[in-house]
Formats: structure tokens, sequence, C-alpha cells
């Protein structure tokens, strides 16, 4: 049985919005992302948490769906072509910075409610059962 790893970041909200429509990069909420990660591959997943720097969130105040909590990706990283013509790409989870990856947002989307009520346990438990899916 291989062991698992499992790593939470999450990374800062930002307002990089600029008059020049070239160096304007919008703004954006915290984001927290769990990996479960073994020598087959790594599983992940990504939610949006609503969560704004302070002015952005002031300005945005009000309005409909602005600040909620979404699921943005569930995902898998593997370090071999999981279908034909499946291309590589820059990853931060594989030993070689490189991984083949696919994912969904509606599917992480739909497990909102179940991360929401369940905390870790029930993220690191979708996981272990998504990752034996993918990685058997």
């Amino acid at each position: 049985m291989f062991e698992f790893e499992k790593i939470v970041t999450m990374s800062g909200a930002y307002d990089k919005r600029h008059p020049d429509p070239k160096k304007n990069y919008g703004i954006h909420g915290m984001d927290i992302r769990f990996v479960l990660k073994n020598e087959k591959g790594a599983v992940q997943f990504l939610a949006f948490t609503g969560i704004h720097l302070p002015h952005v969130a002031q300005e945005f105040k009000g309005r409909e769906y602005f600040g909620e909590p979404t699921g943005a990706d569930i995902g898998y990283h593997s370090p071999t072509p999981m279908y034909e013509g499946q291309e590589p790409m820059d990853c931060d989870l594989m030993a070689e910075g490189k991984c083949y990856y696919d994912g969904s947002g509606l599917q992480a989307d739909e497990f909102m409610p179940e991360f929401i009520a369940g905390g870790t346990d029930a993220v690191w438990k979708m996981l272990e059962k998504r990752h034996g899916e993918i990685f058997p």
C-alpha cells in the first residue's frame, strides 16, 4: 500500500486592477487547495473561499453572488498520460515538474455542501476514494 502525503495550501486574496488593460489582472479571493499524493499521482480539491481583501469586500458589498464560497476544481496530476493525446503541463506536485492533468469545476461545486458540512475529514475521504479510482 502506498502512503499518502496530505498537502493544504491557501493563496492570498489580491487586487491587481490597473487602468492599463495589459496590466489589469483583476481581483480574486483567497483559495484553499487540498492535495492527496503518493508515488502513483495526486488528486486535488480547490475551493474559492469568497474571502476578499477588506477594501474589495466593502466595494462589492451587497452584490449578489460576490464572495460566496464555491468549488473550483477536483482533478488529478498524473506522471504519465491518462488518455491518448493528453499533453503535459508544468506542475508543482510532480518531482519532474511536469504532469498530465485533468479536472472538473462542476464536480468541485457539487462537492461544496459536503465540504462545508464535513470539513477536512470529508475532503480527505473524497480524495482518497477518487485517488483509488484514478490510480488503481
